[in-house]
């Protein structure tokens, strides 16, 4: 297993194949709950690690009231969180507007082969042909708009692998100025799409809410 405390990272998330998440003696900490896990992995690829409470509950709980929406995502921060166990409890943080997974500490396995991190040699089983088809390959959720995201997000990350590896092979059509810029793919503007509650999460909350 990876020496990830040299680095301060404390876990390593899997996108490509079926989606897990390890600790640096190689323990399984990956949710049970398939939500749980979206949740986690649409954090991993989110610029900055961050997603608004609204955008993550549209996702994933598209065909609820907005106060059971909340609810649940709730109950799912609540599972990553028994999940992750006290060790790895600061590596996510949860205000009253946003949901954010500390990238300092953890490694994700597609970011790092882009971005030439250590553990090269732990992304070798990673094909860039191929990214889209195994980008979180057997992830089950019936959501039209967790559908279109996990779509989408296939193409992006396809398209950017397949970029990566001809520049790397120096593909002359490629060059090197297709490289994928890793810097704008992971800014605040990037991979922005509009949340339906977006302006309803920000007209307030009840002060007695609770948040996770």
């Amino acid at each position: 297993m990876e020496d990830f405390a040299k680095i301060g990272q404390k876990c390593r998330v899997f996108i490509y194949g079926p989606f897990s998440v390890l600790d640096q003696d190689g323990n399984d900490l990956t949710p049970r709950n398939q939500k749980s896990r979206a949740v986690l992995a649409m954090l991993a690829v989110a610029p900055r690690g961050s997603r608004s409470r609204a955008w993550l509950r549209d996702k994933l709980w598209s065909d609820r009231a907005e106060e059971q929406g909340s609810a649940s995502l709730r109950q799912a921060l609540l599972d990553i969180r028994k999940s992750l166990g006290p060790a790895l409890r600061d590596v996510l943080f949860a205000d009253k507007y946003t949901v954010t997974l500390d990238l300092s500490q953890v490694a994700v396995d597609l970011v790092d082969y882009l971005s030439s991190e250590p553990f090269g040699q732990a992304n070798s089983s990673i094909d860039p042909d191929n990214v889209s088809e195994f980008f979180l390959e057997g992830i089950d959720i019936r959501d039209p708009e967790f559908e279109s995201w996990l779509t989408m997000e296939r193409q992006v990350w396809g398209q950017r692998f397949r970029a990566h590896s001809a520049s790397a092979k120096g593909d002359g059509e490629a060059g090197a100025g297709q490289m994928p810029d890793l810097s704008d793919s992971f800014s605040p503007k990037s991979h922005v799409e509009p949340s339906k509650s977006e302006s309803a999460e920000r007209r307030g909350y009840d002060g007695h809410s609770r948040w996770v």
